[in-house]
C-alpha cells in the first residue's frame, strides 16, 4: 500500500509538470508567432505634412472704423410745470403710462379761473364803453375845432381823455386774454407722444405757478452721444450710418444715422461731440442704456492688405514671409491703416503674392 502510494504521487507531480510545460510552451510560440509577424509586416505609410497656411494678397476694399462707448438719450425730456396756482382735481396718469399728443394728464380746480375771467370780462366791456365814449367824443371835439367852435385846449383834453380810454381798453383786453389763458392752464395735456417717467404731485395737492408736476420722455426716437477726436471728425458727416450694440441685448446689431457733429471740441476731454438719432418706434432700447458704437470714419478702394498676425519686426522694419518655389522669402513692407485685424501694405507685395501667415 505504501510503495502504491509513493509511486501514484510521483506520477501526479509529473503529469502536472508536463500540463505547466504545455502551457508556457503555448505562450511562448503565440508571443514568437507574433513577433515574426510584427518583423514582417510593411512599414507604416506616414502622411505627408500639410502645406504651411498662406494669405493670397489681392485688392480689396477697405472701411476704417472707429469704436468707441456711447449714451443713448431720450429724444425729448420734458418737465411740465404749473403755470397757475390751485388744487388738482383729476390726475389721469402714473409713472410708466404711455401717452399721446394731446391726451390730457392733469386738471386743475378751474372754478376760481372761471370767476376770474368773467370778472375780467365784465371789466373789458366796461372799458370798450368808455373808450367808445371817448372815441365820439374826440371826433366830435375834433369837428367843432374844425368850425372855430371850441379852442385848442378843449380838443387837446377830449384828445387826451380818448387816449387813456384806449389804454386802460387794451389793458382790459390783455387782461381778459390772461384770464382765459389761466382757464386753459388748469388742463394740462401732453405736447407729445411719450411715457411718464416722473410724478411728483398727488390728487388733491395745491400746486404753485413753476411747480415741477410730471416728467413725459420722448423714447420713439434715441440720440446715441459719443466723442471723436480731431484725425476722425473730418471725415464725418451728417446722414451717415453707424452701427452700435448694447450689453442687454447681446448677438443685436443696430443702426443709426448721424444727426449732428460739434463744431468744437469739449475743453474737457478735447474731443468733438457727435450725435446720431436712432429709430425706436418698437420701444425695444431704453434711454440710459451704454451702447458700443461703431463709426465708418474712411474707405478704402482696391487696397492691398494682410492680416496684422502676419507681419514681423527686426531691427530692419516691418517684413512677411512669401512662399516662393516653396522656400519662405524676407520681403521689407510699408504699412498703412489698420482695421480691426488687418493691415493696408502701400510698398512691397503685389497681387497673387503668397504670405506666410506663421
Amino acid at each position: 500500500m505504501t510503495v502504491h502510494s509513493a509511486r501514484y504521487l510521483r506520477r501526479r507531480m509529473g503529469c502536472t509538470l508536463i500540463a505547466l510545460l504545455l502551457v508556457f510552451g503555448s505562450a511562448f510560440a503565440a508571443a514568437l508567432a507574433k513577433y515574426i509577424g510584427q518583423r514582417r509586416a510593411p512599414a507604416p505609410v506616414l502622411p505627408a505634412p500639410p502645406p504651411p497656411p498662406v494669405y493670397v494678397v489681392a485688392p480689396t476694399n477697405l472701411t476704417i472704423l472707429r469704436s468707441s462707448h456711447a449714451d443713448l438719450q431720450a429724444d425729448k425730456v420734458i418737465t411740465l410745470s404749473a403755470n397757475v396756482e390751485g388744487e388738482i382735481l383729476s390726475l389721469y396718469v402714473d409713472v410708466g403710462s404711455s401717452v399721446t399728443q394731446g391726451q390730457v394728464l392733469l386738471v386743475l380746480d378751474p372754478r376760481y379761473k372761471r370767476i376770474a375771467l368773467q370778472e375780467a370780462e365784465a371789466a373789458y366791456d366796461q372799458a370798450l364803453v368808455t373808450y367808445s365814449n371817448a372815441l365820439i367824443d374826440w371826433r366830435n371835439y375834433a369837428h367843432l375845432l374844425t368850425n372855430a367852435v371850441i379852442g385848442d385846449e378843449s380838443y387837446r383834453r377830449a384828445r387826451l381823455s380818448f387816449l387813456v380810454a384806449d389804454a386802460a381798453c387794451r389793458t382790459a383786453a390783455a387782461a381778459l386774454s390772461r384770464a382765459r389763458e389761466h382757464l386753459r392752464d388748469c388742463v394740462i395735456t401732453a405736447p407729445c407722444d411719450g411715457s411718464i417717467s416722473i410724478r411728483r404731485v398727488e390728487r388733491n395737492e395745491r400746486v404753485v405757478p413753476q411747480q415741477p408736476l410730471l416728467t413725459l420722455v420722448h423714447d420713439a426716437r434715441l440720440r446715441l452721444i459719443f466723442f471723436v477726436d480731431d484725425r476722425d471728425v473730418v471725415h464725418l458727416h451728417t446722414n451717415t450710418p453707424v452701427s452700435f450694440s448694447v450689453d442687454a441685448l447681446p448677438g443685436s446689431e443696430f443702426v443709426a444715422f448721424i444727426s449732428a457733429i460739434g463744431p468744437d471740441v469739449e475743453p474737457a476731454t478735447r474731443l468733438y461731440r457727435v450725435e446720431a438719432t436712432y429709430d425706436n418706434r418698437d420701444h425695444m432700447l431704453k434711454p440710459g442704456m451704454v451702447a458700443r458704437v461703431h463709426v465708418p470714419v474712411r474707405r478704402l478702394t482696391d487696397v492691398l492688405c494682410v492680416p496684422s498676425y502676419a507681419l514681423k519686426f527686426d531691427e530692419q522694419g516691418v517684413h512677411v514671409l512669401c512662399l516662393q518655389h516653396n522656400q519662405p522669402v524676407r520681403v521689407p513692407v510699408r504699412t498703412g491703416e489698420s482695421y480691426e485685424s488687418w493691415v493696408e501694405i502701400l510698398y512691397g507685395l503685389a497681387p497673387g503674392d503668397h504670405v506666410l501667415l506663421r
